[in-house]
């Protein structure tokens, strides 16, 4: 049966364990997109930006464990 709250109430050291994990997946993966992102200024004051090529194995790599995550809590 499905709990309606975050924590698993018969599995709560786990439970514990796994939202630490996705917590910990989602810094680094967010500090990763930080780390591979381009920032710069036109000459007309718009902001852009663009990821490089390593971004996309960053992305690649957010899914594939966050996939796994889910899996082993599944």
């Amino acid at each position: 049966m499905r709990e309606p709250g975050l924590m698993d109430t018969h599995r709560e050291a786990l439970s514990v364990a796994v939202l630490g994990a996705e917590l910990l997946v989602g810094l680094v993966t967010g500090a990763g997109w930080g780390w591979t992102a381009r920032l710069w200024r036109e000459p007309d004051g718009s902001l852009w930006s663009k990821g490089t090529e390593a971004a996309v194995f960053v992305w690649t790599g957010g899914l594939v464990l966050r996939a796994a995550l889910y899996g082993a809590a599944r």
